[in-house]
């Protein structure tokens, strides 16, 4: 009889291990907003990305309508909505310490952000000297003294130069002449984390360097320029070359933005994960005005 019993207690086990079984698991998550702006100070239209992330791959959201409010100076901005941006149509150019204010609400609360325009940086001198390498493209040694007096303030900047070998031939005019962004290879900073003059790191190859000076009105940097001249060969003329460099003055909290999104880049799957800093409370992203200067540079043959 007990054999029995247990042939029927396994009959019913195996039959049940084939049994379908249908569990509806509630699973709660949190939509998260993020903002994305960064802007130039002279747009009288300032694009923004805002939309939900959410954690959870192919999961079907629905979202609520967002309500972005928008001050400068505790007046209000009028938005547009087009092809997926939200835009901030301004009436007149900022200026500095002008204040912009973002403000979403959501039915889980207010996600907040806000920006101070700073001044434009003032250059004074922007000038270069060719280095040469043999095993490698030549590159080109910038200096840049700035026109503001030394402060205590820790101010911060992003760094860009444009250059390109051209022929201003009257026969070659179609082929004029935009200036190419080029990597920035060495930075002198004393107050960013690796020792001067080491190689900048940078994400993805970026075209740009950040950096911080306090009690500094002046700064150098190298980048790699390749001669596109064939002295062997009469055929192809020599070219001119010009250059140029665009300095931004940026918020901390932009620089934090860039730094934390460099690192994450450029880290390995061995690393501690970086978390990406954002100026966005009670969300994600970066809001952020900058202020710039574009000088030509002078280069010494």
């Amino acid at each position: 009889m007990k054999n029995l019993l247990y042939i029927i207690s396994l009959l019913f086990l195996l039959c049940s291990c084939n049994m379908e079984q249908k569990i509806n698991i509630d699973v709660k998550f949190d939509k998260h907003l993020y903002i994305n702006g960064i802007i130039s100070k002279e747009s009288l239209n300032l694009p923004l990305d805002i939309a939900f992330a959410t954690p959870i791959v192919e999961t079907q959201v629905v979202e609520d309508d967002i309500k972005l409010a928008a001050r400068l100076n505790n007046q209000n901005i009028d938005i547009s909505h087009e092809n997926g941006k939200y835009i901030l149509n301004l009436d007149r150019h900022l200026k500095e310490k002008d204040r912009i204010e973002l403000r979403v609400k959501l039915r889980s609360g207010e996600v907040y952000s806000q920006c101070e325009v700073l001044s434009s940086p003032i250059i004074s001198v922007a000038n270069g000297s060719w280095k040469d390498d043999t095993e490698g493209p030549n590159s080109v040694r910038v200096n840049v003294v700035l026109s503001s007096l030394q402060s205590d303030v820790i101010t911060y900047y992003r760094l860009i130069v444009r250059s390109i070998w051209y022929d201003d031939r009257p026969e070659n005019e179609d082929m004029q002449n935009e200036l190419l962004e080029k990597q920035i290879i060495t930075v002198a900073n004393p107050l960013f984390e690796q020792p001067k003059y080491e190689l900048f790191t940078l994400a993805k190859d970026a075209p740009f360097a950040i950096f911080s000076l306090q009690n500094q009105d002046s700064f150098s940097f190298d980048y790699p320029e390749y001669l596109f001249v064939n002295y062997d060969n009469p055929l192809i003329p020599k070219r001119k070359y010009k250059a140029e460099i665009e300095l931004q003055r940026i918020s901390k909290e932009y620089f934090l933005y860039l730094k934390t999104y460099m690192d994450s880049q450029n880290n390995t799957a061995f690393d501690n994960p970086i978390k990406v800093y954002s100026n966005v409370q009670n969300g994600f992203g970066c809001f952020s005005i900058y202020s710039s200067t574009i000088m030509p540079l002078s280069i010494n043959n």
